[in-house]
Order: C-alpha cells, then structure tokens, then sequence
C-alpha cells in the first residue's frame, strides 16, 4: 500500500449544436463544446468544435461529411504523485458517408416518393 495515488479530477462539459437547411437537398451544422478541467493542483478552460454538411440528392440517396478535432482538449496527468490538468490539441478527422436507402434482395425501392411516381 506504500504506492497507493489518490486522484481528483473534476470535468463539467457542455454541448451546444445548431444546424440549417440551406436548400431542400443540402444542410450545415454546428457542435461546440466547452469543458472545464480541474485537479487538486489547477484547473483550466478548452473549447472544442465539430462542423457537418448533410447532401440529399434524391429520396433514396444522401452524402454526409464532418470535420471534427477543432480547438482544444483537456489532458489529466498524474507527475510524481502531483495531479494537474494540461491543454490537450485534439486529434482532427475528416469523415465522409454515403447511405443507400433500398433493398437489394427484393428489387424494390423502399422510398415513399419511389411509390408516388409510379400511381
């Protein structure tokens, strides 16, 4: 038990997201997060950010994208038994997909517009 650490950390977050519909087919959206970092030795503010686009060209078909890692993190570390908090750079990722929104085994579409067309 000679080794034993004890650790304190506290980390309130909040999340605020927005989107828009910029046209029928194409929409933007907005998350920001800011979070406070504390320990028994410091505390501190980060602010972080993700930004998405969302494209529906047709009923059975739409593209998404979003870029997350803007701004900064908080990173907890424990140095010769000493807890502090620490500004982290977040790691940035682009992510990119496509659903397909049909059955493949029985041919037929599964859109309501798909049926609209058709009467």
């Amino acid at each position: 038990m000679e080794n034993l650490v004890t650790a304190f950390f506290f980390l309130p977050s909040i999340d605020l997201g927005y989107s828009i519909k910029l046209h029928e087919t194409f929409s933007l959206g907005l998350r920001l997060n800011l979070r406070y970092g504390s320990s028994t030795q410091s505390g501190l503010w980060a602010t972080s950010g993700v930004l998405g686009g969302f494209y529906s060209p047709s009923p059975g078909i739409s593209y998404g994208i979003v870029f997350d890692g803007i701004g900064l993190g908080v990173l907890y570390k424990n140095i010769d038994y000493k807890n502090s908090v620490k500004y982290e750079r977040l790691k940035q990722n682009l992510r990119i997909g496509l659903l397909s929104n049909f059955l493949l085994c029985t041919g037929r579409h599964t859109s309501p517009y798909h049926w609209k067309a058709r009467r």
